[in-house]
């Protein structure tokens, strides 16, 4: 497995600068916490990310084009939740949300819910599903 540190410049998992990397640094313009981790990145953290960025068309609806990858990163900012729509996995729609400190205000992980598009679509998940879980307003970092 290639991480993605190496890709992007950014110091490898188990090194002394690697307190603020995801665990799993993989396509994370394509899945719902990496997604959500990306967009509570501050701006120049997410240029650099962008940077170097291949992206991979794992799905038919993978986004790889970077202006659109981009665009659905700020959306997420601005929403405060994340969404795959059959990006990662095809039959998987999946929503992402930050797990927080309170203290320093910065994400410290992420979590995200599962469904199976054959029996949910996005509308469903958003408009009956998600809105009892919706995460409190907040500021995302500049």
């Amino acid at each position: 497995m290639q991480w993605a540190a190496d890709k992007y410049g950014m110091p490898k998992p188990g090194s002394s600068d690697d307190s603020d990397l995801p665990l799993i640094m993989d396509e994370l313009y394509a899945r719902a916490t990496g997604k959500i981790v990306l967009a509570n990145l501050g701006l120049d953290d997410l240029d650099h990310y962008f940077l170097s960025l291949d992206p991979i068309k794992l799905t038919p609806y993978t986004l790889v084009d970077i202006d659109e990858i981009r665009k659905d990163i700020l959306n997420t900012r601005t929403r405060g939740y994340s969404i795959n729509d059959k990006e990662y996995m095809t039959g998987v729609i999946s929503i992402g949300a930050p797990i927080m400190n309170l203290q320093t205000k910065s994400v410290v992980g992420a979590v995200s819910l599962d469904f199976p598009s054959k029996d949910y679509s996005l509308d469903d998940i958003e408009n009956s599903i998600f809105p009892c879980c919706s995460p409190w307003p907040r500021k995302p970092r500049t």
